[in-house]
């Protein structure tokens, strides 16, 4: 099966952690916020410390890093997107959704 890899881009990615959440952005990957952590940390991409999102949900001012220059030349390859998983409502009638929908209660 051929894969469609794509390299990540450093500084989109660097943009997209200081406004977003790390757990609402790396769903949008299809990978955990700690997968997502390694990924930032082995391009050299700092994040958001501790209490950030919640400094500037108060209206208090935040420091954003400077993004540096590499160390060192690093290519990491994006996962390829998950497919979405399959739907109840593909594989069964309706009276059988009531069924299922039921027996949950």
């Amino acid at each position: 099966m051929a894969r469609d890899y794509q390299i990540w881009n450093r500084e989109e990615l660097y943009e997209e952690v200081w406004s977003t959440p790390m757990q609402k952005l790396a769903g949008k990957y299809g990978i955990s916020d700690v997968g997502l952590a390694k990924v930032c940390r082995k391009l050299e991409i700092p994040v958001p410390g501790r209490g950030h999102w919640a400094k500037r949900e108060a209206g208090q001012e935040v420091q954003k890093p400077p993004l540096t220059l590499l160390k060192k030349n690093v290519v990491l390859y994006k996962p390829a997107p998950r497919p979405e998983p399959p739907k109840l409502s593909n594989f069964a009638t309706q009276p059988e959704l009531i069924l299922v929908a039921h027996r949950g209660k």
